[in-house]
């Protein structure tokens, strides 16, 4: 509380990475109206159950109710349990879609950055189109994070929830080899570049890049895109780091033994 003499944000949502309005979806969820939640989650988070298991949820420990008891109001959790109800349904929120511009844009990369513009490019009536170099969807949530902790059918279902807007997706296609930007400038109004951050970091010392050294997103993905494990039966493995994917690839080590 405080003297103030109009409506504010919420802490929550001024946290929120993508500006995700919690204080409505929660209060849709409060009362059984789950498809509506998703619909506004989705004005500015097109993957809402993937967010709902892996967003590291800097909305929590802006909760007010932190304030008043041990912890904040479990957001993310909300947004998972919205999300999953939606997936399930026969009724599945979709977006109403502007009338067709007639434009059309290219997108490199089907992770995150290029799903999310796919969407809302489809949205308000125009065609997009994806060419993604792995196999599969989702870039860095495919490849860089294990299923255990965010499920391959999860990024799926999510995705189709994009494709059923009219994106398509093209698989196995690497910007400058198998595909160049001169046919993608002939043939398309605009590029979106949403290739992401895929390089590793290294440590910066002499023979960091000895035998057996791999950064924490090569090791990871190796793990996806072979799908076959390491064995380190018998053997002892470091992990340098403390984040995100150094606990991943902690994990995923004793899944290889």
């Amino acid at each position: 509380t405080g003297n103030h003499y109009a409506d504010c944000i919420a802490p929550c949502r001024e946290t929120c990475p993508a500006g995700v309005d919690v204080q409505a979806y929660i209060a849709m969820i409060d009362r059984g109206m789950y498809r509506e939640a998703v619909e506004i989650i989705k004005q500015t988070n097109p993957l809402p159950a993937i967010c709902g298991r892996v967003c590291v949820r800097p909305c929590e420990l802006a909760c007010r109710r932190n304030l008043l008891e041990d912890t904040g109001v479990g957001i993310d959790y909300l947004k998972r349990f919205a999300s999953d109800i939606d997936l399930d349904s026969d009724k599945r929120f979709t977006p109403e879609k502007a009338a067709q511009t007639g434009k059309k844009v290219a997108i490199i990369g089907a992770g995150p950055g290029g799903l999310t513009a796919a969407y809302y490019l489809a949205i308000d009536g125009h065609h997009a189109e994806i060419f993604e170099a792995s196999p599969h969807p989702g870039g860095m949530l495919r490849y860089g994070i294990p299923p255990y902790r965010l499920p391959n059918d999860i990024i799926d279902h999510e995705v189709e929830s994009i494709t059923d807007l009219g994106v398509i997706i093209h698989y196995n296609k690497k910007l400058g080899e198998n595909l160049s930007y001169e046919d993608l400038k002939n043939r398309f109004d605009s590029v979106i570049l949403a290739i992401g951050s895929q390089a590793g970091t290294r440590i910066g010392c002499k023979n960091d890049d000895a035998g057996n050294i791999f950064s924490g997103i090569d090791f990871l993905r190796n793990m996806e895109m072979t799908g076959q494990k390491y064995d380190f039966s018998g053997k002892t493995v470091a992990v340098i780091g403390g984040g995100n994917t150094a606990m991943d690839c902690c994990r995923t080590a004793m899944r290889c033994g």
